[in-house]
């Protein structure tokens, strides 16, 4: 469903949907090798609901949020499967995500231009990077907030900002994997800090 109300000032979309996968690659024993090997060994079902909200609060003011929620399950599985059940989590797949943003506007004058605030905050419910769901390779679920101000020349031409993402310093992985009874090592990649910084632009 897609919809505008107040003469468009109010924006609304949102969605319900279902995925099926068949066939999907998992790790599987062969009792024959005794080895772990990837094969389609097993069926999954996604369901969920998006939701999206644009509003024009004032002509200076705007704000924009969303929330997402996924069911993931696995629904078959191949005996053969390791390290994996029916109650497993699938991998990537977080439960809840939402976003709020806001931006102000704010005319100087003429020769001067515009000054626009705006800020963002995302978050995303615990993840599984691999498909076992080991602990030392989740994700517990944070936020991310990032701030913005840019000053906006007349004609809309030349634009000067400053910005910080990740303006907390929240700490969190973007990937992760357990290799501890191989080869006594876990790791993963770290996501990036508060950063800070300014940018300039041009429209040609």
């Amino acid at each position: 469903m897609k919809a505008e109300f107040f003469d468009r000032l109010l924006r609304v979309n949102a969605s319900v949907f279902q995925s099926d996968y068949k066939n999907q690659q998992l790790l599987v024993f062969t009792a024959t090798s005794g080895l772990f090997e990837t094969r389609n060994a097993g069926d999954s079902r996604i369901r969920g609901f998006e939701l999206e909200v644009d509003a024009n609060i004032t002509k200076h003011l705007s704000l924009r949020g969303s929330v997402g929620h996924l069911n993931a399950r696995y629904i078959t599985l191949s005996p053969q499967v390791a390290n994996v059940t029916l109650a497993t989590p699938l991998p990537l797949t977080p439960e809840w995500t939402y976003s709020l943003s806001g931006e102000y506007r704010q005319p100087l004058g003429e020769k001067v231009g515009e000054m626009r605030l705006r800020a963002d905050w995302q978050y995303r419910s615990e993840v599984s990077f691999q498909l076992e769901a080991d602990p030392l390779e989740r994700q517990r679920g944070y936020g991310l907030l990032n701030l913005r101000m840019t000053w906006v020349l007349p004609d809309d031409r030349f634009q000067i900002a400053a910005f910080g993402t990740n303006v907390t310093n929240t700490d969190y992985l973007t990937n992760a994997q357990d290799t501890l009874v191989g080869n006594g090592t876990a790791f993963g990649g770290v996501g990036r800090p508060a950063e800070w910084g300014i940018e300039m632009g041009v429209r040609f």
